[in-house]
């Protein structure tokens, strides 16, 4: 079998184009490359895919999974709630005296003991 020029520049297209054309958006949720993509707040930290991390203090936290990754969150600690550390998915520790959750909707929020 003899390969001409035409044979082999479609051989060659073939393998090439049929691989993205199977996968057209391989990654329908990409990350932002750069932070100024993020916007002021990306809605609350416990939506959107954010998995974020509240806080308490300046009323913002930061996503950690997601389109938002790395992007600032409305932070979703109660004013002056404060919940059971043994509830609502928080898996509360004890740091330094006080209660925190790590995990869940209230992941960096204050929780009682």
């Amino acid at each position: 079998m003899q390969l001409n020029t035409k044979t082999l520049l479609l051989l060659t297209t073939t393998t090439t184009i049929l691989p993205i054309l199977a996968h057209p958006n391989p990654n329908p949720n990409p990350i932002p490359q750069d932070l100024t993509q993020c916007g002021l707040t990306n809605g609350p930290c416990n939506q959107n895919g954010c998995q974020g991390v509240n806080n308490p203090d300046t009323g913002l936290g930061t996503c950690t999974a997601g389109h938002f990754k790395g992007c600032p969150c409305a932070s979703v600690c109660g004013v002056g709630e404060v919940g059971p550390c043994a509830g609502n998915g928080c898996n509360g520790v004890l740091k330094d005296g006080l209660g925190f959750c790590t995990a869940g909707d209230y992941n960096g929020c204050p929780c009682d003991f």
